[in-house]
């Protein structure tokens, strides 16, 4: 390419090169970074495994503490209707004769401590299933319906059925 001015004439030009280079020895960085990519690929997916398995143990956790409240509820209620009863049968014997005050004011303090125990209880099933619906992953207000195991689990786990366990899991993993 020329330029031309008035008084002077400037010359340039330009021609292709390609440059090149071979590496002889790479002093083992190209096995370290495919060595590293494999570790950082493991970490990762034992880190996705570790955090799938404490979600899971976050819900069941929760979904057994909301049936353990569940059945509080029911006691409670029980405990109510049953604290209910003796005060009626209180007033009854009192008026009649039989009791004393002291009595009636025992069967009254009872009854008042069953309906504080029972709401305390409906508090605590809206708690855990608040709980179980953040451990789901859903809002905890949502409104829905668990569903209650339909038999009793096993109460009675034997130590050979445990080690029993033990030796089938030991053996998945190998």
């Amino acid at each position: 390419f020329q330029s031309l001015n008035k008084d002077s004439v400037y010359t340039s030009s330009s021609r292709p090169e390609v440059t090149g280079s071979w590496n002889v020895f790479d002093f083992g960085a190209t096995q370290a970074g495919i060595k590293k990519s494999l570790y950082d690929f493991l970490y990762e997916q034992r880190n996705y495994n570790w955090t799938l398995q404490g979600t899971v143990k976050t819900v069941i956790a929760s979904y057994y503490q909301f049936l353990g409240a569940q059945a509080t509820l029911k006691s409670k209620e029980a405990a109510l209707k049953d604290s209910s009863a003796t005060l009626e049968s209180v007033k009854e014997l009192k008026e009649a004769g039989v009791d004393t005050l002291a009595d009636l004011l025992q069967a009254q303090s009872n009854y008042s401590q069953s309906i504080m125990e029972l709401e305390a209880a409906k508090g605590n099933v809206k708690i855990t299933l608040g709980s179980l619906c953040v451990a789901v992953g859903i809002p905890a207000t949502t409104e829905f319906e668990v569903m209650i195991p339909l038999h009793e689990p096993k109460k009675e786990i034997t130590l050979a059925g445990l080690d029993e366990l033990i030796k089938k899991a030991e053996k998945s993993r190998q």
